[in-house]
This record gives structure tokens, C-alpha cells and sequence, in this order.
């Protein structure tokens, strides 16, 4: 068998600790992320004076949830092909240079993904386009996946 210079194996025992804690990792970060919009929703709503029904409210809330999170499985998917591609290591952003910047783009493109998916479902529910984009744009640099860099 032969094995090339420089290749390392990271993270070799990471399947099996990630197993036991998956479940209930993956239940705070929805909760965590659930309540997040819900702040930042109920905030700008509130300081712009807006008036919305409770069932609007609590579909959009539900709605930037649910694509918040859609958003950040195609960063995350992204980054595992450009890991693959450039040849980073994609567990460590802070590794070099190279992959910092990668993930800093990512971070962008996941916040504009987020912006355009809540600028488009607040169309319909706001008649005033300047309200609409405020809390769109609110939305895609707070809950940008900033955890990317750690």
C-alpha cells in the first residue's frame, strides 16, 4: 500500500463522537435559531410600527426559519465542494488564508440567500417595499452563518 507525503488524516475518531451528540446538538440549534428569527422579526416589526396578524406573523416566522436553514445547507454543501476542489481543510477556517477567505464568501453568499428568500415572502405580506427590505436585510447579516468561522 502505498501512502503519499503530506496527507494526513483529521478528525479520524470524529464519526463516532458526533453520533452520541448529533441529536441533541441538532434540536438546540433549531430551537436557538427559531427563537433568533423570532427576535429579530418581532423587533424590526415593532420598532417600524408595522401592523401584522398573529397568523402572518407566525407564518413568516416559520418561513425564515424553515429557508434560514435551507440557506445554510447549500453554504455548508458549498463549502464541502470547494473543500474538495481547492483542497482546504474544511473543518478549520482559520487554517490559512485560502480557506479564511472561502469562508468569509460563503458567509455573504449564505446572507444574500437569506435576504433575497425573506425579501421575496415579505413582498406578500408588506405593502410597503422600504419595511420589506429592512427586515430582509436585518435577517440576512444577523443570521448569516457566522458559526462558519469557528
Amino acid at each position: 500500500m502505498v501512502i503519499k507525503r503530506g496527507f494526513r488524516l483529521y478528525n479520524i475518531i470524529f464519526p463516532l463522537w458526533i453520533l452520541y451528540f448529533s441529536p441533541p446538538f441538532i434540536i438546540y440549534a433549531f430551537l436557538g435559531n427559531l427563537i433568533i428569527d423570532s427576535i429579530i422579526i418581532l423587533y424590526t416589526i415593532r420598532s417600524k410600527n408595522i401592523f401584522i396578524t398573529r397568523k402572518k406573523l407566525f407564518l413568516y416566522i416559520l418561513f425564515a426559519f424553515i429557508f434560514g436553514f435551507i440557506a445554510d445547507f447549500i453554504g455548508a454543501f458549498i463549502i464541502w465542494l470547494l473543500s474538495i476542489k481547492l483542497n482546504f481543510i474544511s473543518e478549520f477556517s482559520l487554517g490559512d488564508v485560502k480557506s479564511f477567505f472561502v469562508y468569509i464568501l460563503i458567509i455573504i453568499f449564505t446572507g444574500f440567500l437569506i435576504y433575497e428568500f425573506n425579501y421575496k415572502y415579505t413582498k406578500h405580506i408588506f405593502v410597503n417595499d422600504y419595511h420589506c427590505r429592512r427586515i430582509a436585510l436585518r435577517m440576512g447579516i444577523i443570521t448569516a452563518p457566522w458559526m462558519f468561522l469557528l
